[in-house]
């Protein structure tokens, strides 16, 4: 699944000045929906992670899916999709089909593999460290000490580090 942010200078759609990508891999219960639900799933989950940067902001999805657009107005909907369009409700939007030949970059991130990280070995060393670390040992028993008024005093001692 590909989502694409794209941010334009004064709602022109001529100059990109940033754009986000983000990829998601379906899972297995995801894998199953039909294409026009993976479509929406796909704004959907868009809108959840863009949310900071979309809510009080007039935008457009842009969606090679011409059932979308139309779904949305529709009162038969299934209960799954019913949850989508009222997380939708809160963002101000307009939706515009485009044809999949005029979306091929998007199409191209999503057919390609999403990589997984197998171990963090980065995280897992800077835990072992801090652990280690007489200084950051001793800051957090006096953080977690009842002591709140003798802190101010006692934090000068690791500011000569």
């Amino acid at each position: 699944m590909v989502m694409v942010l794209y941010y334009y200078k004064q709602r022109k759609m001529e100059s990109c000045i940033q754009s986000i990508i983000c990829l998601k891999k379906t899972s297995l219960a995801e894998e199953k929906y039909s294409s026009y639900e993976l479509e929406v799933l796909a704004v959907v989950e868009a809108l959840k992670k863009f949310r900071i940067y979309l809510l009080g902001n007039k935008f457009k999805i842009v969606t090679d899916c011409s059932a979308f657009e139309k779904t949305m107005g529709k009162g038969d909907l299934v209960t799954r999709v019913v949850r989508w369009v009222l997380l939708l409700e809160e963002f101000d939007y307009e939706i515009t089909h485009r044809p999949g030949d005029r979306m091929k970059h998007v199409d191209a991130l999503s057919r390609y593999p999403v990589m997984k990280i197998v171990d963090d070995t980065i995280t897992a060393r800077l835990k072992k460290a801090q652990l280690e670390d007489e200084n950051i040992c001793s800051l957090k028993q006096l953080l977690n000490s009842n002591e709140s008024k003798n802190i101010s005093l006692e934090m000068k001692s690791f500011t000569n580090l």
